[in-house]
Formats: structure tokens, sequence, C-alpha cells
């Protein structure tokens, strides 16, 4: 779930989807908050990204470089290897024809670079 209406992910909004999907017959049910990529639809529903949130030009360390995705995996699709499954439709995010070709560092230039880092987006689980 994201937060696409305020509110959502308050305790009382929490509460109240968790009532919802018990309601559904989930004896128990769990639930994964992902934070809002601002791509897409969502760019003219809510807004856009704002020019400030990027990571270009900053400088990350180890360790928070180490907590994103693009970091120790590649998403392989019949058009080729990119460096994460948000960034798809992105033809400056593919990496290569092959998994081989794309073992190799991505620049974090992409507005969703910037969701992931801020607030720890990732799809592992």
């Amino acid at each position: 779930m994201t937060e696409a209406c305020q509110g959502a992910l308050s305790s009382e909004g929490r509460a109240r989807l968790i009532g919802f999907l018990r309601e559904c017959g989930l004896e128990q049910p769990r639930l994964k908050v992902m934070p809002l990529l601002r791509l897409g639809a969502e760019a003219t529903r809510t807004r856009a990204y704002e020019e400030w949130e990027s990571l270009r030009g900053r400088t990350i360390d180890a360790e928070e470089a180490a907590a994103l995705q693009c970091s120790s995996c590649r998403m392989v699709t019949a058009k080729g290897v990119y460096v994460c499954p948000i960034l798809i439709d992105y033809p400056g995010a593919r990496m290569a024809g092959t998994l081989a070709g794309a073992l190799r560092p991505f620049a974090l230039e992409y507005p969703a670079c910037f969701t992931c880092h801020e607030q720890g987006l990732s799809c592992r689980t």
C-alpha cells in the first residue's frame, strides 16, 4: 500500500485498513507500506517530483548504497536488463542486453532514486 491520500498511514488509517482486510476474510492480514512514487499518472494525480527531489550531485556512503535495491539486483526483461523494476519504462535505465553486461555501477539520477534513498523503498521482503 502507498499513502496516496493524507492520513492513510496514520495509526487510525492503518487500523481501518487492517479491519477492512479482516472483513474480507483475511485472518492475519499483513501490510507492506511503500512510499509514493511520483511517476506516470501519479505525477498528474498528486504532483510530480520537485527539482530538489534528486540525488544528482550528492554523495552517499557505502551503508546507504548497500540499502538500495539497485546495489544488489537487476531487472531482467525481454528488452534488456534494467537497474530496477521501477525504471523499466526509462530507456536510460537499460543497462545492457545481458545480465553480465549489467554488473556495473549505475548513476542515481532519476527522481525515483530519491524516493528509494530518502524513504527506504525496497521490494525486498
